[in-house]
């Protein structure tokens, strides 16, 4: 067998295909909000996150914004809102409510941490912490700002037990 007959091991593997493999090689596994991401870069992403906050509760987006980025929402509204949206994430709804619900899932979980100091959600700090981030640099303002506060400032890490 000549150099000309052996197939190269990598052959058959396309563009996209590898750009896929070295991301997980690089950064890991992808998460949920990786997918909210990709949904808010495309061309009709902010309009589409704007009628996401519309539905945070009665009124527009812009009642949502001064409610949740102003600290206008009490703790108990932001907190079922929070376990109202996160029921909806689940895999039996189709993908579009899935997206809108997470948006508004971490939008409560930031507006909690950011004007409440507290944590409604389980999910590990620095997890959460790096997913508020990367979400702040996808959405438009004032909502950019509140993630990227909860983000950095709101998420508190517990304390290690001495031994």
């Amino acid at each position: 067998m000549t150099g000309k007959d052996k197939k190269r091991p990598f052959e058959d593997l396309g563009g996209d295909r590898a750009t896929k493999m070295l991301r997980l090689g690089v950064v890991g596994p992808r998460r949920g909000v990786d997918d909210l991401i990709d949904r808010l870069r495309t061309p009709d992403g902010w309009a589409w996150w704007e009628t996401c906050m519309g539905e945070l509760g009665e009124g527009s987006a812009k009642e949502a914004a001064n409610r949740l980025v102003l600290g206008k929402g009490d703790l108990n509204f932001i907190s079922s809102s929070k376990e109202r949206h996160k029921a909806k994430m689940g895999s039996g709804n189709p993908a579009p409510v899935r997206l809108a619900a997470m948006a508004s899932y971490y939008v409560c979980v930031a507006a909690a941490l950011v004007h409440h100091k507290k944590t409604i959600t389980g999910q590990d700090s620095d997890l959460l912490s790096e997913a508020l981030a990367d979400l702040a640099a996808s959405v438009p303002e004032p909502w950019a700002d509140m993630l990227g506060k909860a983000s950095i400032g709101g998420v508190k890490k517990k304390p290690k037990k001495s031994v």
